[in-house]
């Protein structure tokens, strides 16, 4: 490895080109690991105007998979779960229960094609009409994402178990035990209080001359139905830290509060069939726990190594990233949004290749 000098400049300098590329970006996190250090950087402005800063919160989405991972797995190790059992009898939302006879690894690597409402639905649809697209949930049997129903299978799950509301249990389970409340958080009512602090950000749209910000993000409702399932709110930092956290409980075999035992953790991270994903329009692999194990395929990275894993965020250039020979995270929130799926993996690509050559 070469001596650790002038890393935090680099990646400033990392993040700056990369919102140079972005029709729409302005701003963004990004968040290094590694086993000689810890870097931060900021750069740009929010929707506001207002320079972003590092605990400023922005909507995770699918980046928060990890949680629903380390959460199936901690209810593996505390209730003698079977991964690759059926799930049985679960109730969804208000009220509607469904038989499900595909298992744990099954809906959360995305194998059972899993319908249901979308995130766009979720926003947008009134509370009766949600529920009632919850209640017509299928399964087609064919591997596909699901944006939120393996989500909200997962938070069933916990709830059947714990008896006790799964976004709650995941935040006194994971998030508490390893210090990240302040960075990922799923309580409406703290997301509200940030919204008046202003440290809420949301992606931004359009181009250079006719930028618009998704204000939608932060409307009460809206916020209001932040759960486990929906993902959660986050810092690049956050992320990053959940990842490294993650990896050095497995390097070391260690059991740490708040993730599961190294040997669940590994189960989890198995790779399951690779794809092509109708409703992503790409190929897909993931592992057992529901983290991309095909970043390259994924839009992610190029030249992470065969153990390395993490998650895309949807449209927008943000992602999270772990590797393991040798362990590095990287938690990268950029605000742009880019619909292109070969603009998104460039900048993506690019953005994690040359983080992970600084420490490599």
């Amino acid at each position: 490895m070469r001596k650790r000098r002038g890393v935090h400049a680099e990646l400033l300098s990392i993040l700056s080109n990369a919102l140079g590329q972005m029709p729409s970006g302005t701003g963004g996190q990004l968040s290094l690991r590694c086993s000689e250090g810890t870097w931060d950087v900021v750069s740009g402005t929010g929707q506001t105007g207002a320079a972003l800063r590092q605990q400023d919160l922005h909507p995770g989405y699918c980046l928060t998979r990890p949680l629903l991972a380390i959460a199936s797995g901690i209810l593996v190790d505390r209730f003698d779960l079977v991964l690759s059992e059926p799930i049985g009898l679960v109730e969804l939302l208000d009220g509607v229960t469904v038989l499900l006879d595909c298992s744990v690894e099954d809906v959360l690597s995305h194998q059972v094609g899993l319908t249901g409402p979308t995130a766009f639905e979720w926003r947008a649809l009134d509370w009766p009409d949600l529920v009632a697209a919850v209640a017509s949930v299928t399964s087609t049997g064919e591997p596909s994402y699901s944006e939120v129903m393996s989500g909200l299978a997962i938070e069933a799950i916990i709830q059947r178990h714990t008896g006790v509301d799964a976004t709650d249990w995941v935040a006194r389970q994971v998030l508490e035990p390893l210090s990240l409340s302040a960075d990922i958080c799923m309580d409406p009512a703290l997301l509200l209080r940030a919204r008046a602090g202003a440290e809420l950000q949301v992606p931004v749209g359009g181009d250079r001359s006719t930028r618009y910000p998704l204000l939608s993000e932060l409307l009460a409702p809206h916020l209001q139905r932040t759960r486990l399932a929906f993902g959660a709110w986050i810092t690049a930092r956050g992320l990053a830290d959940l990842y490294w956290r993650w990896i050095t409980s497995l390097e070391r075999s260690e059991l740490t509060p708040g993730l599961p035992r190294p040997e669940t953790s590994r189960s989890l991270l198995a790779a399951r069939p690779g794809f092509h994903d109708p409703s992503q329009g790409h190929d897909a692999q993931y592992s057992a726990g529901g983290l991309v194990v095909d970043l390259a395929r994924a839009g992610v990275c190029t030249t992470a190594t065969p153990r390395a894993f993490g998650h895309p965020g949807g449209f927008s250039t943000s992602f999270g990233l772990a590797d393991l020979d040798p362990p590095i995270s990287i938690g990268a929130y950029l605000n742009g949004i880019i619909d292109n799926f070969d603009d998104l993996a460039a900048v993506r690509s690019e953005v994690a290749s040359q983080c992970l050559d600084l420490v490599r």
